[in-house]
């Protein structure tokens, strides 16, 4: 038994995503593992089978597989067995869904509960050679990006990875939700990333949204990924982080200007979300990026 870690593939400084290329015959048979993270598996050549705990399915080219944390898991019968691998972190990805939500194959691939084990073992998809051919090309460009020292690589890295997820759940896609996205969460939402500096209230958010408080939570945290104050708390260290790298302000003047009370608090806060301090992240020059923005 073995459990992999994020750190085995990316380090605290970059975007926590991943790919990985496992070339003909050399996938280990019966090799259970689980994993602190979530995994999109796209077989490129052969056959082999899926074994999740006692459950077992036969997988060919073109098939996807999707796993997350928690669930423990093997390939055998792999000789001539070909995949590529995006590893990613669901949770620390807080990307607004907006209508994503309506496409039931992006919500296995950000779930918010646990899902049977069953639809862990089988394909979520199996897509045509054409398919494949495109997703293929883009997982490649990915991994080009994702090991660049291009300015803007970790911006764009994550934009091909939107790319291929929402190209996977589109050819997946066979029913859409009964409801509508709450569009009005981009007001509340704009409005944080306007007014960060200052304190705000959850009552001032509800009015701008136009919801009760508790259908303004629920309806926040199924659309944006978090609590509306986790929302605002990043926003306000994703500003810090950029004052940090283009200034020479001091750690008081920044956790001033970006909302925070104290710069202790700043500091403590900022080490939590980022994993290092103010300070040496400002030394090391190098962001751990994440993705903080509005809908409008």
């Amino acid at each position: 038994m073995y459990t992999a870690t994020v750190s085995k593939y990316i380090s605290q400084l970059r975007l926590p995503i991943w790919v990985e290329h496992v070339p003909v015959g050399t996938h280990p048979e019966r090799y259970f593992h689980d994993h602190e993270f979530s995994e999109i598996v796209l077989i490129l050549k052969g056959q082999a089978l899926h074994l999740v705990d006692n459950m077992s399915c036969a997988i060919k080219a073109a098939d996807v597989l999707v796993i997350h944390s928690g669930y423990r898991h093997s390939f055998d019968k792999t000789d001539d067995l070909e995949l590529i691998n995006i590893i990613y972190d669901h949770k620390q990805l807080s990307i607004p869904l907006l209508d994503a939500c309506m496409l039931p194959l992006f919500n296995f691939l950000f779930p918010h509960k646990p899902i049977e084990n069953s639809n862990i073992a089988k394909p979520i998809i199996s897509l045509k050679k054409k398919e494949m051919e495109d997703i293929y090309l883009l997982i490649k460009h990915l991994d080009e990006e994702l090991k660049s020292i291009h300015t803007g690589n970790l911006f764009y890295s994550l934009t091909l990875f939107m790319e291929i997820i929402i190209l996977m759940a589109r050819h997946g896609s066979s029913a859409a939700y009964t409801y509508q996205p709450q569009i009005l969460l981009g007001d509340a939402t704009k409005f944080m990333n306007d007014n960060f500096q200052r304190n705000i209230s959850i009552k001032e958010l509800c009015k701008v949204a136009k919801m009760s408080e508790r259908n303004f939570f629920r309806n926040f945290k199924n659309f944006v990924g978090c609590s509306p104050l986790d929302y605002l708390r990043k926003i306000r260290i994703q500003r810090a982080s950029e004052i940090l790298l283009s200034t020479d302000k001091s750690i008081s003047e920044i956790a001033h200007e970006c909302g925070f009370s104290d710069s202790n608090y700043f500091c403590r806060t900022f080490k939590k979300e980022m994993f290092t301090s103010p300070r040496q992240f400002r030394l090391n020059k190098l962001p751990k990026l994440k993705f903080y923005h509005d809908f409008g």
